[in-house]
């Protein structure tokens, strides 16, 4: 288990090296930021696939789950009025888009 600054170093370089090699990538875990931070969930239950999709559809369909920051600040960010992508990563992804965002307005 790592801390949390190792933890978004790791996840950082993981997502370089995706993109500049094109890899695919296989995360196991129970940290829900590091799952936002992913392209795809699966959500297992009982050995079984529970939930699947980008982690804004698996969080908002889910009432079982812990719902990470990033997914939070999105939903107060909608409910508010924001038009707010559906695809971010983690939370200073999404702190960043809303901070150019808010320049543009």
């Amino acid at each position: 288990m790592l801390d949390p600054r190792s933890r978004r170093q790791l996840i950082a370089v993981l997502k370089k090296l995706k993109t500049e090699r094109e890899l695919t990538i296989l995360s196991i875990t129970h940290d829900m930021d590091e799952a936002a931070a992913s392209d795809r969930v699966l959500v297992l239950e009982k050995g079984s696939v529970a939930k699947e999709g980008t982690p804004a559809t698996v969080f908002s369909e889910t009432t079982t789950l812990d719902v990470p920051f990033s997914e939070r600040l999105r939903r107060l960010l909608l409910k508010n009025g924001r038009s707010v992508p559906e695809t971010y990563s983690t939370e200073s992804d999404l702190i960043k888009w809303l901070c150019k965002s808010n320049l543009n307005t």
